[in-house]
Formats: structure tokens, C-alpha cells, sequence
């Protein structure tokens, strides 16, 4: 799958990496999303500068908030979510498969339902400050 990643801490210019990474199958209790849309969030700069504490394990795709369509799920998730369109937060809480990737693994507790008439774009705005409960 195509990514934008990182493999050390720093200005953007000078560490990112663009390109393929093999493609990440789901683990119990997690969804994997085609991404639609990927939203940006302030922890997401902070950790790739190195201002907040963060471990790289081999690589890090950043982007914690995104939207699109579950395409497999892990153990323990219903499969009847695949094909579902959900918005995500906290991709990369924990996690070296953030949204900025044609596929993102998350927990399932981080996806919710996206509505067919909703747009990706605009709930992948709201970002994690409004998440539903």
C-alpha cells in the first residue's frame, strides 16, 4: 500500500518518506479501513518532530483522524462491518498505521458508522475534540 511515513523524528522536509509498505491485515478487535480522506491532528506533529514522547517501531504513519470503508476485520469484530463507512480517530495511538496510507488498522472502538449520505470530507474535519461517545 502507498504511504507517507516516517523512520525518525524531525522536520517534515527532511523525514518523510513516500512510497509502499506491505499491507497491513487486521489483529483481534481491530477493523482495517480503504482511506478516503485523512485528517491531520496536532498530536500528529507534535510526535513526528519529537516534541511528544513516541516510540518508531521500524516506521510511523502519521495521521490519527480519517474516513473511509472497512474492507477486513480481526477476531472478535463483527464481520458484518465489512463494507461499512465509518470516520476514525486515534489511528496511530499506539499504533504505527496511521490514516495517511491507502489502509489504516485501528481498534474498533475508535470507528464509528458514517452515514451513506454523510461526505467523508467534513466528518474527517471534526477531528477528535468531537467525537461522539
Amino acid at each position: 500500500m502507498f504511504t507517507a511515513r516516517y523512520e525518525k523524528h524531525g522536520p517534515a522536509s527532511e523525514v518523510f518518506i513516500l512510497g509502499d509498505v506491505e499491507t497491513p491485515n487486521p489483529g483481534a478487535g481491530q477493523v482495517r479501513v480503504k482511506i478516503a480522506f485523512s485528517g491531520i491532528n496536532p498530536t500528529d506533529v507534535k510526535s513526528r518532530a519529537g516534541a511528544v514522547a513516541s516510540v518508531i517501531n521500524e516506521f510511523q504513519i502519521p495521521h490519527h483522524d480519517g474516513a473511509g470503508v472497512i474492507d477486513a476485520v480481526g477476531d472478535g469484530v463483527d464481520p458484518t462491518r465489512i463494507g461499512e463507512r465509518v470516520w476514525l480517530m486515534l489511528a496511530a495511538k499506539g499504533s504505527r498505521y496511521g490514516t495517511a496510507a491507502e489502509y489504516c488498522i485501528v481498534d474498533s472502538d475508535y470507528v464509528r458508522a458514517l452515514p451513506t449520505a454523510a461526505a467523508f470530507e467534513p466528518r474527517t474535519a471534526t477531528l477528535m475534540p468531537f467525537r461522539d461517545s
